[in-house]
């Protein structure tokens, strides 16, 4: 019933801005008939935006089923993923990230080999073209780039709390800080991400040795 709302906000909101991207949980669960919601979705983004189709990445949801059990790339193999896309109108770069790659239960992290691969690619293309080197770099990764805990709001974290835990802990990037480093040694200062399915505003100092 959300639907009609979310369709008029879409219609106001996306021929206002530059480009739109999706930070992950693109399904609920990995399934055929959510692969296809997704992809109808993604057209009507697409419709809106003059024909720019919006950039998606995956999400722990999108691999697991609810988002904690096993792993199947089978429905995101057919919706199609990117390392790095450019947007010459915007003079942006954005470099794609699949943090749910390894993890276990709802964890993410970003593996040695994804971040060299990601490099490799986004240096050879501002060495093919410097003239991206002036582009704005943005870092899109489905899980949170730091840790912050949040009130217990779910029965979930409730339950959690009452037996002396944080379901911060089933939910974080592993080795954040490689993520940090990554970001720095490339000099990209923006980072767009999801995973905790709720608007919140979080300010954190990240040091760098």
């Amino acid at each position: 019933e959300n639907q009609p709302l979310l369709d008029a906000e879409l219609r106001d909101i996306v021929k206002s801005v530059d480009r739109v991207v999706i930070t992950g949980d693109l399904f609920d669960t990995p399934s055929k008939s959510y692969a296809t919601l997704f992809t109808t979705f993604r057209n009507n983004i697409t419709h809106l935006a003059g024909g720019k189709e919006p950039i998606s990445i995956t999400g722990n949801h999108d691999q697991r089923m609810i988002g904690l059990f096993g792993d199947n790339y089978k429905q995101v193999a057919l919706i199609g993923s990117t390392k790095i896309v450019v947007d010459e109108q915007a003079k942006m770069i954005f470099i794609c990230f699949n943090s749910s790659e390894k993890g276990s239960f709802a964890r993410g992290k970003i593996t040695a080999s994804q971040f060299k691969q990601v490099g490799a690619e986004y240096r050879t293309l501002t060495a093919a073209r410097p003239e991206l080197k002036e582009f704005l770099p943005i870092v899109l990764v489905h899980h949170h780039p730091f840790s912050f805990d949040v009130p217990a709001e779910t029965w979930v974290q409730r339950a959690l709390s009452a037996v002396g835990l944080r379901d911060e802990a089933f939910l974080e990037m592993v080795d954040a800080v490689d993520l940090h480093r990554w970001c720095l040694d490339w000099k990209v200062k923006t980072i767009l991400h999801g995973h905790k399915h709720k608007a919140r505003y979080v300010e954190r100092e990240v040091e760098h040795g």
